[in-house]
Formats: C-alpha cells, structure tokens, sequence
C-alpha cells in the first residue's frame, strides 16, 4: 500500500546517518515501514564515538531519534506523518536548537499520481518551529517507471538511472552529473534477501568521501561498507568499511523488540 512507500533520502538514511558519509539514501522505495514493524528501539553506536537511537510506534514508522557525540546531545528529531490519496508529508522537528541559523524543521513531501506512483519529492528547510509560509524545493522530479520500477529520476539536475534484480531489488545506481562525471553506487543482498554491501566509486580520482576510510594509500574515490552480525529476525548488527588491505569496525546496534 502506498502508505508504506517512503522514499528513502528519509527512512534508509536514518540508519546510517551517523556519519555525514551516508551513499544508501540513493535508494528510492525500500525499505518500507513495515520492515521496522515490531521494532521498539535501535541504537546505533559507531567507531566514531557517535551515537544514534530510533524510536519507532507499533507500525514501524520513526517517532524520535536522538544523536550524540561523545556523550553531547547534537540532535533530538521528532517525526509527524500526514497521509493522504495524493500525498504523504513527514514533519521532522529538531527540538534541540544550537543557534538562530540551525535547521529546526524539515518538511518532506511525496506527491502521488493516478498510478500511485511517486511524481514529485519536495523538502522545506526551516529554522523556525512553525513558519508561516513553506518554501520548498524540489528535490527529485521527471520520475520515470517501467513495469511498475522506478528506473531513472532527476535530483538537481543530476540523473540517477536504476538497475533490479530478479527480486526487485535494487542491485545498481548510475549517477551522471555535470554530464561527463560519474558515480556507481551497487548493492549486494545474500540468499536470504538481506542487504550485505554497499559499494559506491565515483570515475574522479581525486574524489574524497568524508568519515569514511580511503579505498587505498592511492585511491579515495572508492568506499565498501559490509552489514554482518545479523539477528534472529534478519537485521544486522554491525557494519564495517571494507578497504583494499583491511576490514574496519564502522558500527555496532543493538535492537530492542516489541
């Protein structure tokens, strides 16, 4: 149902937004809210010495989640939905204000059509708790869909073209931007259906990705993430960055159930 159809700048990159370094948002549908369905809890503690917890209700939709950084609170959101034939709106609200400049409210919009397709994806940036007026910006536009699959989306002038598997998983990403520069993003799933690995590689070889690892003394343009450890219900529970010479501890979460 369409109600569970989140793009996943939203849900996919909360749980692993702990460092800016973040590729998997690039996904468009999975998962799904169901997935978190009889999850109470996730916290999420990284190398880093940052630390996420999700909140979630009984039907698997974020409610809260706190950041921190050695122990100092940087983040505190808190999630509204609005659901609608046409339109599904998700309020994020940063009730820990820094200073004036700060973003306070994120508003993401998902705009349906006759199909029951996803046609537009627009995001409101605020520092203020309740604005008068929502100025928001498209963010993804000129949907393309071929047998009910995404396949190709514009975001800021940049192309995203998307590539299945048999599962209707998705296995490849191409960015192209500035229309000569590209990024392959690729995903790796195990027998079960579980994600394993990301993998993203940008064609310039001067590319750096912060907070993560380089691929090699000579290559940064290249990062490997590896999900492992997972539970008796099919969720990891540590993450690792892959390099050309070692294998690095990136996360550990535990989860609590309902």
């Amino acid at each position: 149902m369409k109600a569970g159809i989140f793009i996943t700048l939203f849900f996919l990159g909360i749980f692993n937004s702990i460092h800016a370094f973040d590729f998997t948002h690039y996904f468009l549908y999975p998962p799904f809210p169901e997935e978190y369905k009889g999850i109470k809890k996730i916290t999420e503690k990284s190398s880093s010495h940052w630390k996420s917890i999700s909140f979630f209700d009984e039907t698997g939709h974020l409610l809260r989640q706190t950041h921190a950084y050695r122990k100092e609170m940087m983040s505190d959101f808190r999630f509204n939905y609005t659901v609608t034939d046409t339109l599904i709106e998700i309020r994020r609200l940063n009730t820990i204000y820094i200073n004036y400049d700060s973003e306070k409210l994120r508003i993401y919009q998902y705009l349906y059509n006759a199909s029951n397709q996803c046609s537009k994806h627009r995001v409101c940036f605020s520092n203020l708790e309740n604005p008068v007026n929502f100025n928001f910006r498209d963010f993804r536009d000129n949907f393309v869909y071929k047998d009910e699959m995404l396949i190709s989306c514009i975001i800021g002038g940049n192309q995203y073209i998307y590539e299945y598997n048999g599962k209707k998983q998705i296995e490849r990403i191409l960015e192209i931007y500035n229309k000569t520069d590209t990024t392959f993003f690729i995903y790796m799933y195990n027998e079960s259906g579980q994600l394993t690995d990301c993998i993203q590689e940008s064609n310039n070889a001067e590319a750096i990705y912060a907070d993560a690892p380089p691929w090699s003394e000579t290559r940064s343009n290249k990062i490997h993430i590896r999900f492992a450890d997972f539970d008796r219900r099919g969720n990891w529970r540590k993450s690792y960055f892959i390099t050309e010479k070692r294998i690095i501890l990136k996360s550990k979460r535990r989860i609590q159930y309902r």
